[in-house]
């Protein structure tokens, strides 16, 4: 179905000191009939070096639960609708205008050259043709 991505903070309640070197596990918990995906979130990859990551690949659309378990601490869950992917209008509507400008420019180029009942060999009318 698609990817997933997770990012968690952890920080300390009273001041909001990020929290470093806790073992945080994701599980995504889907409609009836799914096996749950489970997932360690790491430093690994993080664009801030204090956030977890992780990449989830969830196999069908509908509601899905996420639980986040920072172990031996405490946890958190939350929801979310998975649904199919839409199509990518943008990149079929650049796809598009490439193509409509493409043939435009491959028309006035086609319309600058002379047809080939227009073109003469100077031997064909009569011109005399000197080779050094």
């Amino acid at each position: 179905m698609g990817k997933i991505h997770i990012t968690v903070g952890l920080s300390v309640a009273t001041n909001g000191t990020p929290v470093t070197g806790e073992t945080v596990q994701v599980t995504a918990y889907g409609p009836e009939g799914t096996s749950p995906v489970r997932v360690m979130a790491t430093h690994e990859g993080a664009l801030i070096p204090v956030l977890y990551e992780a990449d989830l690949v969830v196999p069908t659309p509908g509601m899905w639960r996420f639980e986040v378990v920072v172990v031996g601490v405490g946890s958190a869950d939350f929801y979310l609708d998975v649904v199919e992917p839409a199509p990518n209008w943008t990149l079929y509507g650049l796809i598009g205008v490439v193509v409509v400008v493409g043939g435009w420019e491959l028309m006035v180029r086609a319309g600058r050259q002379p047809s080939r009942r227009q073109r003469r060999s100077p031997a064909s009318s009569g011109e005399t043709i000197s080779v050094p």
